[in-house]
């Protein structure tokens, strides 16, 4: 458990994949809120409060941070090995916080210390991303630049692409399909399902976001579905 710079508490359970807030400990009904770990059976193996209000919690698939407001809607960061750990199962009650503000906790036969940037939480750039490839009828991809015209009744499928590999748990993007979709769709995952196409031009416009960071610069790719043979 560790109380946080409001006074509240943070617990963990020793055999559910779960951990509560305690709000008001101190009084006579304190409130009690509960939340899952990510992941199946992912226990909390220590709780963490820093001196910058960050929470850091550990668990068999690796590190997470928050700051308070982060953590009560149950958005953490997840640091695990494309962050560059060594290891990610952590150990029981390993968590310190060095003089120098950077952090120091155990995870299978190693010992990390890791020193959190100031924009850790909350990116104050935003990641570059590309479409890379499509896949066709689920075939193999093929790039992107080579893609021009596909055959009506495709079953596409867009792949995107980015060379960001810092808080690469954290990114997301979103995108629309012109001109029959005007509004955003967000997801995590970098391949877009974009179906089977109508007849005519396309152009697929993408974004890219690391946590509550801002959105990146537009990208985009156009390509035309053709018209049935009985209709060219």
């Amino acid at each position: 458990m560790t109380e946080d710079e409001r006074g509240d508490f943070w617990y963990a359970y020793d055999t559910l994949p779960g951990f509560a807030l305690i709000q008001d400990p101190r009084s006579p009904r304190p409130v009690i809120q509960q939340f899952q770990n990510e992941g199946a059976n992912n226990r909390t193996y220590f709780f963490g409060s820093d001196r910058r209000g960050w929470l850091w919690r550990g668990t068999p698939d690796g590190a997470y941070a928050a700051d308070l407001e982060q953590a009560r809607q149950g958005q953490w960061l997840h640091l695990n090995r494309v962050d560059g750990l060594p290891a990610v199962d952590t150990n029981q009650n390993s968590f310190f916080e060095d003089s120098d503000g950077s952090i120091w906790f155990g995870a299978e036969n190693s010992v990390i210390h890791l020193f959190p940037p100031d924009d850790l939480l909350h990116p104050n750039y935003a990641p570059s991303v590309f479409v890379s490839a499509f896949s066709l009828n689920r075939g193999q991809a093929e790039m992107a630049d080579l893609v021009h015209q596909i055959k009506r009744g495709t079953d596409v499928v867009a792949h995107i692409g980015s060379l960001q590999f810092d808080r690469r748990n954290a990114l997301r993007v979103r995108y629309r399909l012109l001109p029959e979709q005007s509004s955003w769709i967000t997801q995590r995952e970098l391949d877009i399902h974009l179906g089977k196409l109508r007849s005519g031009a396309h152009t697929l416009e993408v974004q890219a976001q690391l946590g509550s960071g801002p959105w990146s610069a537009m990208t985009a790719k156009s390509f035309s579905i053709l018209k049935p043979i009985w209709l060219s």
